[in-house]
């Protein structure tokens, strides 16, 4: 090979490496964005029929963007605890913690110390009074 040559190879060949490097990283990337796309969970959840069993119900997972619900502990509490607020719900529930105004309107008493919302008592559960009962 001419002496030429080999110099244009060399000095060009580290430029299409880079290239063919940072092409591969953008692919990977999406490629990896897309496992964890909502489509993709979506798919899963379509896959295992959307439902599970506890206590002898059925029930269907709860799916949603707040707090990436498909992800974690959500899928199945909000769900269960949904079916006993219904069940109780002329009833005086107390909630630790706001989590079930994130994805529905409900009107019972909601204690939560570091959330600041409407209709959220903001104190610590050790020292909030609860009302006398009816």
């Amino acid at each position: 090979m001419n002496s030429n040559i080999k110099k244009q190879i060399k000095r060009i060949l580290p430029k299409f490496m880079v290239k063919i490097i940072r092409c591969f990283f953008k692919l990977c990337n999406k490629i990896s964005s897309y496992f964890l796309s909502d489509s993709f969970q979506c798919f899963l959840y379509k896959c295992f029929n959307g439902y599970f069993h506890f206590d002898g119900n059925k029930y269907k997972y709860f799916i949603s963007k707040y707090n990436t619900t498909w992800r974690n502990e959500r899928t199945v509490e909000i769900p269960i605890i949904q079916k006993y607020l219904k069940l109780y719900i002329n009833k005086n529930i107390l909630e630790i913690g706001n989590v079930m105004n994130h994805y529905y309107n409900y009107t019972h008493t909601v204690v939560d110390k570091y959330e600041i919302s409407n209709n959220v008592i903001n104190c610590d559960i050790l020292n909030y009074p609860p009302p006398p009962p009816l």
